[in-house]
């Protein structure tokens, strides 16, 4: 969406509030925090204004993220009844998992529809309306659509024309991550190490205390492979250079013509500081951390929309520390996977209420594999 948080009309969100059961003291209390906000504007030095604004929400104000969830809604509301009508079909990656026709993040919208004129200018339709009334635009620039593989050229020319926007050329990527990780996933997933080293340059030329690069290391350069950790588990060789690259920092050699002297591995620097290191974090076992969180996730969510969509996928019958890898899996599961063995050597198996035992496979009974 164009411009979201500052288009949205202010009696759309008060019809929204009203229809979802707010109180009328809540609504205008919600009005008042949104139609209060005045501007002022410094032009060489001499303050212009007020400028008392029409509609939109503040951008950094705490409140104004809860409240474009709620206008969204809307959005969500309208494609739902047009899956109700049978005008609007969404997609599903195995037989008994759910229908899905949209996901939204804030206002990054992703849409599931069958390739054919009609259901795009159903989609159109939604989407004409719902901007009408809450003020909302799509940014055609930023926008593009993937096909799938049995679609013919006439069908894709037909719906990029209907919606006026253009195939995806490429990988593409979604909220900063790659949309298709193939088979050369250390060029994909690249752009993490290209990070760390970006910013490990931008801090060279600083005169920085031993104790200042240390709380740079652990805040920053640690953080920063996190997001896409969470998703994908990094090829060893990428972990590797990125280590390398952390350890450079440490030492003082990332801007060294002939690379200086490294006095210490990085796996020792990485023991706790109560043993003699420095309680720095190896990259891929903090990768398999975050992965074995999505398994988690996977055992303690049932209920939630992405354990449903991978449970009907790789492992409709069975848990996810029972789940094998499967033919044919994405990459995303495949890493997550590859935690199924800390995840089930870290978590404890408890009876419960015995309704789901089963008396010859689960260790119900304590013996010496199987301690109380």
């Amino acid at each position: 969406m164009s411009k979201a948080y500052d288009r949205v009309e202010w009696g759309f969100l008060g019809k929204i509030l009203e229809k979802m059961g707010f109180s009328e003291h809540w609504v205008r209390l919600m009005r008042e925090c949104v139609t209060t906000v005045r501007y002022s504007i410094l032009v060489e030095g001499k303050e212009w204004g007020p400028v008392e604004p029409g509609r939109g929400l503040r951008q950094g104000d705490p409140l104004s993220p809860c409240l474009f969830i709620l206008v969204a809604e809307c959005l969500s509301a309208m494609l739902r009844a047009r899956e109700e009508e049978g005008v609007l079909n969404g997609m599903r990656v195995a037989r008994v998992a759910p229908v899905i026709s949209h996901l939204f993040f804030a206002y990054d919208c992703l849409f599931f529809f069958r390739a054919n004129n009609f259901e795009a200018g159903v989609l159109n339709g939604v989407l004409k309306e719902y901007g009408a009334a809450s003020g909302q635009e799509v940014n055609l620039g930023k926008s593009s659509i993937v096909f799938g593989r049995n679609i013919h050229r006439e069908d894709k020319e037909a719906v990029c024309e209907e919606l006026g926007i253009h195939e995806q050329q490429g990988q593409g990527k979604y909220l900063g991550l790659p949309g298709y990780v193939g088979r050369k996933k250390r060029e994909i997933l690249g752009f993490v190490r290209d990070r760390v080293r970006a910013r490990v340059m931008q801090w060279g030329n600083r005169f920085l205390s031993r104790g200042g690069r240390e709380v740079l290391l652990k805040t920053v350069l640690q953080s920063l492979p996190n997001y896409a950790m969470n998703v994908f588990l990094l090829p060893l060789s990428l972990c590797d250079e990125i280590e390398k690259t952390m350890n450079s920092f440490w030492w003082g050699c990332e801007r060294r013509e002939r690379g200086g002297i490294r006095w210490s591995k990085w796996s020792d620097l990485c023991v706790p500081k109560k043993f003699g290191g420095m309680g720095f974090r190896r990259v891929r076992e903090m990768n398999l951390a975050m992965l074995g969180k999505q398994g988690w996730n996977f055992l303690t969510k049932p209920d939630a929309l992405v354990t449903r969509v991978f449970k009907a996928r790789y492992f409709p019958k069975c848990s996810f520390l029972e789940a094998k890898r499967g033919s044919n899996p994405s990459f995303v599961w495949s890493s997550i996977w590859e935690s199924q063995t800390m995840v089930g050597k870290g978590v404890r198996w408890r009876v419960g209420n015995g309704e789901s035992i089963r008396v010859w496979g689960d260790p119900w009974l304590p013996d010496d594999l199987n301690a109380p």
